[in-house]
């Protein structure tokens, strides 16, 4: 059996899922999250009590709360779709976040502009331009869930026996997205507010949709910022650019602000390289070291 709903963190709003399709883990269970494959015992006609947790091909984790303690996003991905709607500002440090940790969780990401029936060539070139500089190589679907742009191709990423997981932004159209594959109001959607752009985090859990198509995507709440769970693994794959210019570095300890011959401070100088995302990448390089540190430390590491 597959798990096909989990809650979030926080408080939640709407309809909850059926308690028939929630898997209640046993005593000394792993944690579960949505994607999980598992092997189940009927406790009860609305109990299902999990006896076997299959081994995960992948996991979307991030720190969660002041602990930096890990929460599972989802799991068994195979490709993780981040949406960036046309009609709000691109967040290119979020986006490369989002790709680290998409990296690090054993999946491949894909880029998905969303909402194109609200912008002309020019803004859908701007968004491209920031996912390319933010994401080197990784590929980019422009799509509209009214005129049906780009859908054939994202529905293509997931035939029989794929899973992928739309994560991004409130009011990037996730949900819309989704219902749009499927062919039918599967999930909730609000209207995004006029006032600031912003949506009205209609999905507040978790879930697993099977599609036409034979595979499966994962509708996932807004999220407005995203504290990681992860290696430098995860941080260079992000940034090959970075880790390239730092081996042409005179000093293989360069720290890229004042030493001679800086490969990574000359592409900045000759713009080929945008101060902001070494900065970027240097925080996320800073988190790291402090998450290993809280790991260190942890009582039950002792």
């Amino acid at each position: 059996m597959r798990v096909v709903t989990g809650s979030t963190s926080g408080p939640t709003s709407g309809p909850r899922p059926d308690p028939t399709a929630l898997v209640a883990p046993t005593s000394g269970s792993p944690a579960l999250c949505v994607g999980d494959w598992v092997v189940v015992e009927h406790h009860g006609p609305e109990t299902l009590a999990v006896v076997e947790q299959l081994p995960r091909t992948s996991v979307l984790v991030r720190a969660g709360g002041t602990s930096g303690s890990p929460q599972l996003l989802a799991a068994n991905v195979d490709t993780v779709v981040i949406a960036l709607a046309l009609d709000q500002e691109v967040d290119a440090s979020l986006l490369e976040r989002f790709l680290a940790a998409t990296w690090n969780s054993g999946a491949e990401p894909h880029v998905l502009v969303t909402k194109a029936d609200l912008g002309d060539e020019t803004s859908i070139a701007a968004v491209e331009a920031v996912a390319r500089s933010s994401g080197p190589g990784v590929p980019i679907t422009v799509a509209s869930t009214r005129s049906g742009q780009g859908m054939d191709e994202l529905g293509a990423l997931f035939g029989p026996g794929r899973t992928g997981t739309l994560v991004g932004r409130s009011g990037a159209g996730k949900s819309s997205v989704i219902n749009a594959l499927v062919g039918s109001a599967e999930l909730a959607v609000a209207e995004v507010r006029e006032s600031d752009g912003k949506g009205r985090h209609t999905t507040s859990w978790r879930e697993l949709v099977a599609l036409p198509t034979g595979g499966a995507l994962i509708d996932s709440p807004g999220i407005r910022s995203l504290a990681l769970w992860l290696d430098t693994g995860g941080i260079d794959a992000t940034f090959p650019d970075i880790v390239e210019l730092s081996d042409q570095c005179r000093f293989s300890d360069c720290s890229h602000a004042s030493e001679p011959d800086c490969a990574v401070r000359e592409a900045i100088a000759s713009g080929a390289l945008e101060e902001r995302r070494l900065m970027s990448y240097e925080k996320l390089l800073a988190e790291a070291d402090v998450l290993v540190g809280r790991q260190r430390d942890r009582p039950d590491r002792r």
